[in-house]
Formats: C-alpha cells, structure tokens, sequence
C-alpha cells in the first residue's frame, strides 16, 4: 500500500518538478520586459515565478506552465530600435 502512494505521489509530481526545474533556467534567459513568443502566445515578460511565466499579452495576464518552454520553442521579439 505505501509503494501505491509512493508511485502515485511520484508520478503527480512529475509536471511539478518539471515546471521548477524549468523555471530555474528561465531566469537566467529571461527578464521582465523582455518581448517573448511561445506557441501562439505573444506578450511581454511580467515575470518568472516558481513554476511558470507571466506574460502581459492582448487578452490580459497570461499564466504559462515553465515546461512549455522546453516542449515549444521560444522566440525572443526584437525591441524596437533593437538595430540602431
């Protein structure tokens, strides 16, 4: 019965650890204000938390799990003036 729990614990905590393990990586990429695209999202870097990345984007705040950066790739917008 304790190896049940202890498989099941594990495997629940998987994306968990994935998201910290991530986002541990991503703060040294990134940094609020950074323009970024992921996927089809699009915004402004507001910040990046234990877990996931806040976007400021057309529809509002966006919450985006930290491992989806890993499974998609990330493109980071250039600023304007970026080439002067």
């Amino acid at each position: 019965m304790l190896f049940g729990f202890a498989l099941a614990f594990g495997l629940g905590a998987r994306s968990l650890v994935s998201n910290l393990i991530a986002a541990h990586h991503l703060r040294d990429i990134l940094e609020p204000g950074q323009d970024i695209r992921v996927g089809e999202y699009e915004g402004t870097v507001l910040e990046v938390s234990t877990t996931a990345i806040i976007l400021d984007t057309p529809e509002g705040r966006t919450s985006l799990p930290a491992s989806l950066y890993q499974e998609q790739a990330m493109v980071m917008l250039l600023q304007d003036g970026g080439n002067e």
